[in-house]
Order: structure tokens, then C-alpha cells, then sequence
């Protein structure tokens, strides 16, 4: 199986056609993950993080970046969020994603996002947090490539 086929898929259904049902037609009933800020996610939380983006950014798209597939089950997502608010301000975070499939359903997942960045460009909160030193994403996807990835 693709799997960066399957997300692209699963990501242009859920943030582009903000299909809610389908993320229940391919998450497994029991699936659950981490990253969402409240531990452990189950199914039903999903739903309510889902509707939540949705209503707060009525214009959003995932864009993998980098994919990286291990065996048949198992998948790495080097991602970029992209939305726009209510009042049409641009906001893009990046973050990876980490993910388990069975059978063409997702059973496990976890999800890392620079929130504060994300709060700071949404205007929520300001930040004075200074850029982590060392590379950038740009460099680490360049490296990563360079390397085989």
C-alpha cells in the first residue's frame, strides 16, 4: 500500500472537503493517538478536534512535505498545516505526524505541531520565543533527502 497516497487522500477529505465521515470510514474503531493536547484520543474525541479546526479555520489543507514509509504498516509525515482564519489572516505551522495502518484503516496515530506558533499567528497570544538554534525544516528535509529518505 501507498501510504502518502492514503494520507494525501485522508487529508484532502478532511481539511478540504471537511468530510467528518470519512475519517470514520478509515479509522479503525478502536484507533486512538496522541497529540491532540488531550492525551489520548479516541475516536470520539477525533470528531470534536475535527469540528473544532473546522469551525476556527474555515479555509485549511495538509501538505506533506516528506513521507516516509516503513514496511506495510507504518508511515512517518514531514507536514505543513495551512489555514486561514475567520478574518482571512494566513497561518501555516509545521509538525509531523505518525501513523500505524492496518487493512486501509489508520489503529494508531500521533500528531506534533508548533502550537505556539500557531496561537502567535492566529493572534491568540504573542510569543517571544527565539527560533531553536541548529537547522532549519528547509535544511532538515534537504539533509534528510540528501541521505535517501
Amino acid at each position: 500500500m501507498d501510504l502518502k497516497a492514503f494520507f494525501e487522500t485522508f487529508f484532502h477529505e478532511l481539511w478540504i472537503e471537511r468530510d467528518a465521515g470519512y475519517a470514520r470510514a478509515v479509522r479503525a474503531d478502536t484507533a486512538g493517538g496522541l497529540g491532540l493536547g488531550h492525551g489520548y484520543v479516541d475516536n470520539a474525541r477525533y470528531r470534536e478536534f475535527h469540528k473544532l479546526m473546522c469551525d476556527t479555520f474555515p479555509e485549511t489543507r495538509m501538505e506533506i512535505v516528506q513521507a516516509f514509509q516503513d514496511g506495510d504498516e507504518r508511515i512517518a509525515l514531514l507536514l505543513t498545516f495551512h489555514a486561514k482564519t475567520r478574518s482571512g489572516r494566513p497561518i501555516e505551522i509545521r509538525g509531523s505526524a505518525f501513523a500505524r495502518v492496518v487493512r486501509d484503516r489508520i489503529v494508531e496515530s500521533e500528531n506534533l505541531f508548533d502550537v505556539v506558533s500557531l496561537l502567535a499567528q492566529a493572534g491568540i497570544a504573542s510569543t517571544t520565543l527565539s527560533p531553536p538554534a541548529g537547522i532549519t525544516f528547509e535544511e532538515a528535509v534537504k539533509t534528510i533527502q540528501r541521505a535517501g529518505g
